[in-house]
């Protein structure tokens, strides 16, 4: 082989091999057998996801039952003085424990991303699909995800102290009043980053929508997020979330396909102190949604509180424990609903603090719940085949990874 030629392949497999190295992969992944307690739900089983329907109502330890992966795949290069990033990260989900045919593949994240531009260089302009979410693990309920749809904007713009960003979406398609197809708009505001003390941060985010929706045509919703770190104690952190929408924007800050209006607060807390740590909410809901032809309103209180406790036996071995005791009203209908859950997980991991994943977990979960939760919108109960049962245990395995 000419020498030349040798010398041209052998850069540029170098180049490529660099570039390879310039890959990140991050995901997430929870997999594992429910070896007892699924329950008839018409033709299907129900293999957890036991709550009363809302947000922040189905406490997940022991109560998943699902196959679930996301994977990000991104890629970040220097143009000049801008840096260039690429993002992509498809998604798997089964809501039995085994994949099969019938699993959702999906496009979470698909963004281009451009920063150090001469007339902003520290602003991030971005297009396409990407996260903007934040969540209390423990229920996995994102109170802000208004990232879910296709879009543009720019973020880490400063104001003040604060950073600000501003973003462009349009939503899923959807039958218009006169029968058509369409699609709306939102603009959404998120400042962040405000510093209300020396352990205090505040966000706040405001959404716009405008569209041809068979109940109206506007919507808008409000979020404001207060994270204190420290919190009377050294490795406590408290985060309270309070929040309204109407029209067709979501409590998140997303589209609602339907017409709602709604208020919300949530208390999280979490801490790590020793072989201690752990996760908790308090949840307070007033949720209305509206029949797309018969403008029917369906009205719920929710209530939510509770809690999971992680001990460290040893680096590699935790006890973990997690109770939920929930409630929701619906204008109506006789009676509160009310579910409650406890589980007791001994789990392998790598290392003994709350957070540390991977973790394989051997869970027995016990739910109760009375007669009137099957009467809640959109309550597990309601689909259940056997009415007069007012209990269930699942027993079973799980892995969680994230990295």
């Amino acid at each position: 082989m000419n020498k030349g030629i040798r010398l041209t392949l052998v850069a540029a497999a170098t180049a490529l091999a660099g570039q390879a190295m310039a890959f990140e992969f991050n995901g997430y992944l929870r997999a594992g057998p429910v070896l007892s307690g699924a329950e008839s739900s018409g033709t299907t089983q129900t293999y957890g996801k036991y709550s009363l329907g809302g947000a922040g109502q189905m406490y997940r330890l022991g109560n998943e039952g699902d196959f679930y992966g996301e994977f990000l795949l991104s890629h970040e290069q220097k143009v000049g003085n801008q840096t260039v990033k690429l993002g992509w990260m498809p998604a798997l989900f089964s809501a039995k424990p085994n994949p099969t045919s019938e699993n959702n593949y999906e496009t979470k994240q698909a963004f281009i991303e451009v920063a150090g531009m001469d007339f902003a260089p520290n602003v991030k302009f971005w297009g396409g699909k990407r996260y903007q979410r934040a969540d209390v693990h423990i229920v996995d309920t994102f109170y802000i995800n208004y990232g879910n749809d296709v879009g543009a904007g720019a973020y880490d713009i400063a104001v003040g102290g604060a950073k600000l960003g501003v973003h462009a979406y349009s939503s899923d398609e959807f039958t218009t009043k006169n029968g058509t197809k369409a699609t709306a708009a939102r603009v959404t505001a998120d400042l962040y980053d405000i510093k209300t003390s020396a352990d205090g941060k505040l966000r706040a985010v405001v959404s716009l929508v405008n569209g041809d929706y068979i109940n109206g045509s506007s919507g808008f919703s409000l979020s404001v997020k207060h994270d204190q770190a420290n919190f009377g104690m050294k490795g406590l952190t408290n985060t309270v979330w309070l929040q309204a929408a109407n029209g067709h924007a979501a409590l998140t800050g997303g589209f609602s396909a339907t017409k709602n209006k709604g208020l919300r607060a949530v208390d999280s807390i979490q801490w790590q102190s020793g072989p201690w740590g752990g996760q908790a909410q308090a949840v307070w809901e007033r949720a209305k949604s509206y029949a797309d032809l018969s403008n029917a309103e369906t009205e719920v209180t929710r209530t939510s509180l509770g809690g999971r406790v992680s001990y460290a036996v040893t680096q590699n071995f935790k006890l973990l424990t997690e109770i939920g005791v929930t409630s929701a009203k619906q204008d109506g209908v006789a009676g509160t609903g009310r579910l409650n859950k406890i589980t007791f997980a001994p789990t392998l991991a790598l290392n003994g603090d709350f957070w540390s994943r991977p973790e394989l977990r051997f869970y027995a979960t016990h739910i109760t719940w009375n007669d009137a939760a099957y009467s809640i919108a959109g309550s597990t109960p309601a689909g259940l085949t056997d009415k007069s049962k007012n209990s269930a245990t699942l027993v079973g395995v799980q892995a969680e990874l994230w990295f």
